[in-house]
Parts: C-alpha cells; sequence; structure tokens
C-alpha cells in the first residue's frame, strides 16, 4: 500500500515535470527579485541593457533557488494587473535571503489567450486578463548558469 502511494507520487511529480518542459513560455519584462519576503519585484518590460548587464551580473549573488511568496496569484478580467506585485525572493541553499538578482518574468502561452500581451499593454509592466482561467508565471535568473527558475500557478476569475 505504502509503495502504491509512492509510486503514485512519483509519477505525479513526473507528470508535473513533463506538463512544464512542453508548455511555452513568453517573456513579458526583466526585474530584480523582492527585497523582502513582503515587496514585490523590481519590474519594467525592458530593465537591463547588455553593458549594464555584465555589470550587474558581476555583483549579484547566484541562488540556488527563487522563492515565490503570495501565491496562487489571481487576477480579474478586465482589471490592470501591476507585475510588480509578484513578489519572488532569492535563497541560497541555506534558504537565506539573498539580495535582489535579475530575473526573466515570462507568461505561460495559452490558446485562445487569457492575457493581452501586445507590447503597448506590458510596456508598462503591467497585463490584461481577457478572459477566465489558469496559467503560471515563470521567473528565471539571468546571470546563473545553469538559470535558476520557478513557477507560480496564477488564475484570472470573472469580477
Amino acid at each position: 500500500m505504502i509503495v502504491c502511494a509512492v509510486l503514485s507520487l512519483l509519477l505525479l511529480s513526473v507528470a508535473r515535470a513533463l506538463i512544464a518542459e512542453s508548455s511555452v513560455f513568453g517573456t513579458i519584462a526583466e526585474a530584480f527579485t523582492s527585497e523582502t519576503q513582503h515587496r514585490g519585484i523590481e519590474v519594467a518590460y525592458r530593465m537591463f541593457s547588455a553593458p549594464d548587464l555584465g555589470r550587474i551580473c558581476a555583483k549579484s549573488e547566484r541562488p540556488s533557488k527563487l522563492v515565490p511568496q503570495k501565491v496562487p496569484i489571481t487576477l480579474r478580467v478586465g482589471e490592470w494587473f501591476p507585475l510588480g506585485r509578484v513578489v519572488i525572493v532569492a535563497a541560497d541553499a541555506s534558504g537565506r535571503q539573498l539580495q535582489p538578482v535579475p530575473i526573466m518574468l515570462e507568461v505561460e502561452e495559452k490558446e485562445p489567450p487569457l492575457l493581452n500581451l501586445r507590447s503597448d499593454m506590458i510596456a508598462e509592466a503591467r497585463v490584461l486578463p481577457v478572459r477566465a482561467g489558469s496559467f503560471r508565471f515563470r521567473a528565471r535568473t539571468i546571470c546563473s548558469d545553469p538559470s535558476v527558475a520557478v513557477l507560480l500557478e496564477a488564475t484570472v476569475s470573472e469580477p
């Protein structure tokens, strides 16, 4: 009985990993992780220039994990969602919170779309949900090799 339960959990985690790998994500913003567990990410459509990114990466610590706070994220159809409301902290292997590190913020693509992702919409670091459903944000480090990533579950509901 215990073996069946363990195997079921193992299969479920493998299935989730396969789904995550098969999903398509599009970049919607660049950001620094949150300074505290209560403060949103510092985010913009394009935050890092190529010359600045080398300098920023040289100074940034390398996290072993990104830890989302305030999840799952809830959005409402027709209401702007500022990406600065997303809270993600960078942490080392012991769980110690690090200073903000550069990340890319991505959104899982769905058909038909759940979010209006036209460039004039996301240029202000916010998205507009257009229909109800579920999707995931993905945050991944820019400077780390290999990149560290985390998925954040999100739901769009009717107002």
